[in-house]
């Protein structure tokens, strides 16, 4: 099984790691992975997290660099730390060892989840109120994201047993987590209490939790493709229009709303919250601003649409232009392209003090002969209110040359037949990266 899957996906010459924590389950899959190397010939590693969380951790890291010392492959050890914000010791753990996973060189991510680790999960995300995506569990493949290796799971279904016997077979030595039999653990509990329980009464019990699992994932792709298809009559510039999303049946609209959250990197809230997070903003005033701040992305209704836009840490309070093509402004991209006959007067900005501000309050810009403060014309050109304050303001002196989204100024265009410059701001331009409602990498 270990083998189909790794020649279904891997191809010849491609950089494989094995996330290995030394325990029975990966030290398997590395001697498999390790012995199915000549044939299949991809580049092999190992990599290890060091979590800290055990006085053992130290000698855990060792011996899985014996491991690898032996079948003579490198192993990486990371060392992160677990820090819980809001969520219990094994989320957090989790999402340290996974941000360490994408970090690897690798094109492909092995992990050794098997059978048994599928029923637990399956039965975890239920009781904890998730829905289909939960209930699918864990996916044979995932991407980790951009310039990220694509994680594999090859062993999902064998059982914990199964790999015991192999190890055993094969004189495979490794390590037990204690933390894996404490019960105040969710994961150990269901491991050592309610699996074995369920199965003395239904034998085949973690078999089936586990095909259910692939059931439920194949539901789930089906809504993913319902909701793209929903999506693509809703949205406009990668917001979505709340007017047309109101249109649909309450579930193809909660469905939509998910999957359009997913693609912004946000999961989706549980269903409660998702409905009045619906309600209000289908239901909302067409000029009413709404607002919800999920992790370090904005969600904001403004003039009947929804966007998503990436908080930055901090916006600057000014920026020095000095000739630059592009510009990095809180994580966002200025660029400033030659132009002719259009854009920003070239000649009168040579040898003057340019830069970028932050929006203070009360700017005034010269536009089509008349003086206009800013926050007028941020309402009739629709910038909402929440781009205002990290929009960069470009300056030359003391006088406002150009605002992203509105133009420049009159007395700073440049002529006919004379060379220009012409601003722009990755924000506004939803074909680019960064930009607002495009999705996040």
């Amino acid at each position: 099984m270990v083998r189909a899957a790794l020649a279904a996906h891997i191809p010849s010459g491609a950089r494989v790691c094995v996330g290995l924590s030394g325990g029975v389950d990966s030290s398997v899959l590395l001697d498999c992975v390790a012995r199915l190397q000549p044939e299949l010939r991809y580049e092999l590693g190992a990599l290890h997290v060091h979590h800290g969380l055990s006085p053992h951790a130290g000698s855990w890291a060792r011996h899985c660099q014996a491991q690898c010392d032996r079948l003579g492959l490198a192993l990486a050890v990371h060392e992160v730390e677990v820090i819980t914000r809001g969520e219990g010791v094994e989320a957090a753990a989790r999402h340290a060892r996974y941000a360490a996973f994408a970090r690897s060189n690798a094109d492909w991510l092995l992990l050794a989840h098997h059978a048994d680790d599928q029923a637990e999960t399956l039965l975890h995300n239920l009781l904890r109120g998730a829905g289909v995506k939960g209930a699918a569990a864990m996916p044979l493949t995932r991407a980790l994201g951009a310039g990220c290796p694509t994680l594999l799971r090859p062993m999902l279904a064998l059982r914990r047993a199964d790999l015991e016997a192999y190890a055993r077979g094969h004189g495979i030595d490794w390590i037990e987590d204690e933390a894996n039999r404490n019960p105040r653990y969710a994961r150990s509990a269901l491991r050592h209490e309610i699996l074995p329980a369920m199965e003395r009464r239904w034998p085949a019990a973690v078999s089936t939790l586990a095909r259910a699992a692939g059931l439920f994932a194949e539901a789930d792709q089906l809504l993913q493709e319902i909701g793209a298809a929903d999506l693509r009559a809703c949205t406009c510039d990668g917001a979505l229009d709340t007017a047309a999303l109101s249109r649909l049946p309450a579930p193809r609209a909660r469905n939509g709303l998910r999957v359009w959250l997913a693609g912004h990197g946000i999961p989706a809230p549980a269903a409660q919250r998702l409905d009045e997070f619906l309600r209000q903003s289908v239901t909302a005033d067409m000029a009413q601003t709404m607002e919800w701040r999920c992790g370090d992305r904005l969600v904001f209704r403004y003039q009947g649409r929804l966007h998503c836009l990436a908080l930055p840490a901090a916006v600057p309070a000014r920026l020095a232009w000095r000739g630059e093509s592009e510009l990095d402004w809180a994580g966002t991209r200025i660029v400033m392209r030659p132009a002719q006959a259009v854009g920003i007067c070239c000649q009168r900005l040579q040898g003057a003090q340019v830069e970028f501000r932050r929006r203070s309050g009360g700017e005034r810009l010269r536009l089509h002969g008349h003086q206009h403060a800013l926050k007028q014309l941020f309402q009739q050109y629709g910038i909402a209110p929440p781009l205002r304050a990290l929009m960069p303001l470009l300056y030359c002196g003391d006088q406002l040359v150009w605002v992203p989204g509105i133009g420049i100024a009159d007395d700073w265009r440049t002529g006919a037949a004379a060379a220009g410059l012409q601003p722009g701001w990755d924000v506004l331009h939803p074909s680019r990266d960064n930009a607002l409602g495009a999705a996040p990498d």
